[in-house]
């Protein structure tokens, strides 16, 4: 009997281990790599060496890539130009991380049923699974899960997907380069990497470069948003007076139990991070930080290794999180059940002859085993239930990512007024999905001109009349608006299949 406990014991534990593993991103090792900063025009190539944890810069270059020989047009060709350019400059790294262009990816923030860590690969398989514009046959996703409190209903995760046709083009590439590529990631989406400072709230991570600022913002070094404009040549002190209200956009878009969160820290980096800052400190209420790089043009791909090299919690498209296969896991089980039910019917078939207490024995160790296989059963009916969850949850017809879109683009120009407050419902039967939206407004005739900007789509909305009010807590926009507009002619997306 005490060899039957031993196999079921070994059997579960084998169990628990496959069901339990998930996609792993590991740090990067020490060693040198070639840290890429991607874009279409041209590329940036440091050579970075990570020793324990800390990121040195080697030699580095930046070029635009040559008219007739792009990735775009023939990634052959323009990974030999590469192989040329990168031994000229005399990097010898063998290995690539690669910063992705911000532009090819999106980023949304998912909410999510209340499920433990190892069922969260899982449940956001399934959410992307349902979304015919993140098809996992087209894209490669991956995601960060948000610091999660023991009273929260709800938990978030930010999901982040690329082309795969990207992904290819630049392995091809680099290929044709000598390179291999051992991780690819968001360079802006890291930044915070490089400060080892920590506050209590929201933190604004500004990376300004020559043609363009990024605004990341962050909760505990996680990002949750992010936000982009164009480098004022002529006055930057522009773009650093438009701090607060940017963060103040940025935060009321997020969803209630996160918006709560007040912004403790703006840090500037980047080559214009200094230019910037003087303004930033007379227009922000909170603390402003100046975060020093060894080398401001090379952010992006700083930001990406350190992150890597310390605590791997970063995006990497090449190792994504991802769910244990649970079909496998089930056949496994299933296995081992009948392998463990073959045993017990072997020796009670032995034990049957014998003593009525050995008999009693058995039986009772039996019960146990059934009572153990029933909790690893259990365990799988957790992942089922997440699935019916969300399932339900993707119940509505409407492509609400298509809606918004064309919803934002009626919005009032930048700082003239924005949104506070969006509400998208789905009704049930056949009444129409509605978008209701409360904004402010420096004037009414602001919001008067949003309201006919919506009805000037020709049977697109019905708007439901409503006041134009004084507001009350901004001094800078002085008049309040909601705006309720029914969709007539709502855009849908196919409701994914359910299992069988």
């Amino acid at each position: 009997m005490g060899n039957l406990r031993e196999l079921i014991d070994r059997s579960r534990h084998q169990f628990l281990n496959h069901s339990s593993s998930r996609g792993n991103q590991s740090k990067l090792a020490n060693g040198s790599y070639a840290a890429i900063d991607w874009t279409d025009p041209s590329v940036s190539v440091q050579e970075l060496i990570v020793r324990n944890g800390e990121v040195e810069i080697g030699r580095q270059f930046h070029d635009r890539w040559p008219e007739d020989v792009t990735p775009a047009k023939s990634p052959q060709l323009a990974g030999e130009w590469l192989r040329q350019r990168i031994a000229k400059s005399g990097i010898a790294a063998s290995n690539a991380v690669v910063s992705v262009p911000r532009r090819s990816v999106s980023l949304r923030l998912l909410e999510l049923p209340q499920v433990d860590d190892d069922e969260l690969a899982a449940v956001v398989s399934l959410q992307v699974e349902s979304r015919p514009e993140l098809a996992s046959d087209g894209h490669v996703f991956d995601f960060l899960p948000l610091p999660v409190s023991a009273s929260a209903v709800n938990r978030y995760v930010l999901l982040a997907s690329v082309p795969k046709t990207v992904l290819e083009q630049i392995d091809e590439t680099l290929a044709a380069a000598g390179l291999s590529v051992c991780a690819s990631g968001v360079g802006e989406l890291a930044v915070d990497s490089l400060t080892t400072v920590r506050v209590d709230g929201l933190t604004l991570n500004v990376l300004a470069n020559y043609s363009k600022v990024e605004f990341v913002l962050s909760l505990a070094g996680v990002p949750v948003a992010s936000h982009s404009t164009r480098m004022s040549d002529d006055n930057p002190d522009e773009i650093a007076q438009s701090i607060p209200n940017i963060s103040a956009r940025m935060i009321a878009a997020l969803p209630d139990d996160l918006s709560s969160e007040v912004l403790s820290l703006v840090n500037l980096s980047g080559p214009h991070g200094s230019t910037l800052e003087q303004a930033a400190r007379e227009s922000c209420d909170c603390a402003v930080r100046l975060v020093n790089t060894p080398c401001n043009e090379a952010v992006r791909t700083l930001a990406l290794l350190t992150s890597l090299s310390r605590d791997g919690h970063t995006l990497n498209f090449q190792s994504p999180r991802r769910p244990t296969d649970l079909k496998l896991a089930q056949r496994q089980q299933l296995t081992r059940y009948a392998a463990g039910v073959a045993v017990l019917a072997g020796l009670l078939g032995y034990w049957v002859h014998d003593e009525k207490s050995q008999l009693q024995n058995q039986l009772v160790t039996l019960q146990v085993s059934s009572q153990e296989q029933q909790e690893l059963n259990d365990r799988g009916q957790k992942t089922l239930d997440a699935w019916q969850f969300v399932s339900a949850w993707q119940s509505s017809s409407v492509n609400w990512a298509d809606e918004m879109h064309t919803f934002s683009e009626q919005l009032p120009e930048p700082g003239k007024g924005y949104l506070t407050r969006i509400q998208l419902e789905q009704p049930a039967g056949a009444d129409v999905p509605v978008i209701r939206a409360d904004g402010l407004a420096k004037e009414p005739e602001v919001a008067m001109a949003f309201n006919r900007k919506l009805m000037s789509i020709e049977g697109k909305y019905e708007l439901q009349p409503h006041g134009i009010e004084p507001a009350t807590r901004d001094s800078a926009f002085r008049s309040s608006f909601r705006v309720e507009a029914a969709i007539r002619n709502a855009l849908t997306e196919i409701a994914p299949e359910q299992p069988k």
